[in-house]
C-alpha cells in the first residue's frame, strides 16, 4: 500500500479542485473539457477509499511515520553531496520494494558546495575567536583570509544608509531576523548593493546574482 500513500496527496488534489459544478477557466477559456471533468469526477469513490483506507485504515500514520526515518536517518541532504546520494538510493529502493513499477533516477548537473576549514577572530582589543559557521554557498576567502574593521548595522535600512562606509568593512548585521528578512525580501536591490561595496558579511543567507560581486558569508554567535 505504499503505493496509494505516494500518490495520496494528487490524488485529494485532483479530486478537491474537479469537484463540484464549477467550470474552471482562463481568461475566457475553460481549462477542462466536460468530458475530462466527468472523467475525473468518476475517481472519486476511488479517491475516498484510498482516503479512508490511509487515515482510518492500515495505513494510518504510515506516511509520517515513514518521513520521521526518513529525516532522522539523512538529515540535511545538500546537493551534490553524498547524503543526498544514499538517500536517492533509499527511496528507490523503498519504492521498488512497494511494489511502483515505474522508479528510475536520472543524471542531473546541479551546483556542488564543499565546506572547508574556516574560522573567525576579533584581532583587536585583543584577539579572541568567534563562534561562526560559514554559510552554505559562500564563496571562499583569499588564501591568507580577510582582515577589515566591522560596520555593525541593526536593520536594513541601517545599512541602507551607511552603503558609503561599508566599501572595505565587513557588515555585521545584529539580530535583524527572520521577519525583517522577508519584510524586506521582495525590495532587496539595495541590499545586496550595499552588501557587495563589503568584504564580507556575517549573519546573513548568501544570495548571489550574476550581476553582483561575490562576497563572503557567515553566522556568527558571541
Amino acid at each position: 500500500m505504499g503505493r496509494l500513500v505516494v500518490l495520496l496527496p494528487l490524488l485529494l488534489l485532483v479530486a478537491a479542485w474537479a469537484s463540484g459544478d464549477e467550470v474552471y477557466t482562463c481568461n475566457g477559456t475553460q481549462l477542462l473539457s466536460a468530458e475530462l471533468l466527468a472523467e475525473i469526477r468518476s475517481y472519486a469513490p476511488v479517491v475516498q477509499s484510498i482516503v479512508d483506507y490511509v487515515i482510518q485504515g492500515p495505513e494510518r500514520n504510515r506516511t509520517y511515520e515513514e518521513l520521521a526515518k526518513f529525516v532522522d536517518r539523512f538529515g540535511a541532504r545538500i546537493s551534490g553531496s553524498q547524503n543526498l546520494e544514499n538517500s536517492i538510493d533509499y527511496m528507490v529502493e523503498l519504492l521498488g520494494r512497494q511494489g511502483l513499477d515505474s522508479v528510475y533516477t536520472e543524471r542531473v548537473a546541479v551546483p556542488h558546495w564543499v565546506r572547508g576549514n574556516e574560522s573567525a577572530w576579533i584581532v583587536r582589543p585583543r584577539m579572541q575567536r568567534l563562534n561562526m559557521l560559514g554559510l552554505g554557498g559562500s564563496v571562499g576567502t583569499p588564501p591568507g583570509g580577510i582582515i577589515a574593521p566591522v560596520l555593525v548595522v541593526r536593520s536594513f535600512q541601517e545599512l541602507h544608509s551607511n552603503v558609503s562606509k561599508v566599501r572595505s568593512l565587513t557588515a555585521l548585521e545584529c539580530a535583524l531576523g527572520a521577519a525583517a528578512w522577508w519584510t524586506a525580501r521582495t525590495g532587496r536591490d539595495w541590499t545586496v548593493q550595499a552588501i557587495a561595496l563589503a568584504r564580507a558579511l556575517l549573519y546573513r543567507v548568501p544570495s548571489y546574482s550574476c550581476s553582483s560581486l561575490q562576497i563572503n558569508t557567515a553566522a556568527v554567535s558571541m
